[in-house]
């Protein structure tokens, strides 16, 4: 089993250590290097690390969980569409080789900024495109009756092909303690990504979740909604989205919940069994 519980100040030292500084290429090339969303990959290292502690002495999985992390996503998603192309599929193949048609992987969860947490009233802003459509009711009003609090993490999936992942992932969230620590979903009751939807939905398609959906591999994303909330509204890809501002108490937890919450998701699909390596 995973060692569940997130280590608060193993996450502040990596944002410390790691996250501290201008992520731009041409800006900073030294620290783009290592500096690409530092919220979700903190989130995925503190993952591993609970999974990699409950794996010592050699247990075993009945699935293969799999860490990957890429780059540019804003420039056009080609570093998850190059992971999948040049590496995911080659891979997949490779290790299943006739078999990978008939594999029914569980799904990617995507991570991209998931660490702002704000409970201030009016904090956080609905894409108009949520708003405008009757595809997320209950979604919508359900953060209006919390006086559009951002205090929230978004789970956006298509219902029925992503729709076991997510209601997964939903149900380890609200297994978890701290429930001021909410959670919102956004499911499409549809399937393909096309250019009509896409260009009604551009805000919750913004990430490499898309590519996923595109190769036929379920996929959920997972996002503090970015600069539709408090200070991102102005701080995003700006100077002021630094440590200073981002690095409280609560969004540390907020981030240790998340990583918490994938930790569980993912040992809960993986089915770990007692047999070890010989």
């Amino acid at each position: 089993q995973a060692i569940l519980g997130a280590d608060l100040e193993y996450i502040r030292s990596t944002l410390t250590q790691h996250f501290s500084d201008t992520r731009h290429h041409i800006a900073n090339p030294a620290y783009k290097r290592v500096d690409d969303n530092g919220s979700g990959v903190t989130a995925m290292l503190e993952s591993l690390r609970q999974i990699a502690a409950g794996n010592k002495g050699g247990k075993r999985r009945k699935n293969t969980i799999i860490f990957m992390a890429f780059d540019h996503e804003e420039y056009g998603l080609i570093g998850s569409k190059f992971a999948i192309e040049q590496w995911l599929l080659p891979w997949l193949t490779q290790n299943y080789g006739q078999q990978v048609e008939s594999l029914k992987p569980n799904g990617i969860i995507i991570l991209d900024t998931v660490m702002n947490y704000n409970s201030s009233a009016k904090s956080q802003i609905i894409p108009p495109e949520a708003v405008k459509t009757d595809y997320f009711p209950e979604t919508v009003s359900s953060i209006a009756s919390d006086n559009f609090q951002g205090d929230f993490l978004a789970t956006i999936f298509r219902q029925n092909l992503d729709g076991f992942l997510a209601s997964t992932f939903n149900s380890e969230w609200l297994g978890e303690p701290q429930p001021e620590f909410e959670i919102e979903k956004f499911g499409f009751p549809y399937q393909d990504v096309n250019e009509d939807t896409w260009n009604v939905f551009a805000n919750l398609f913004r990430s490499d979740h898309v590519n996923f959906w595109e190769t036929n591999i379920p996929a959920i994303f997972i996002t503090d909604s970015a600069d539709f909330r408090g200070q991102m509204q102005q701080c995003y890809h700006n100077a002021c989205d630094n440590l200073a501002n981002i690095l409280t108490d609560n969004n540390v937890r907020f981030l240790g919940k998340t990583a918490d919450t994938i930790a569980a998701t993912l040992n809960k699909l993986s089915e770990a069994y007692n047999q070890r390596l010989v």
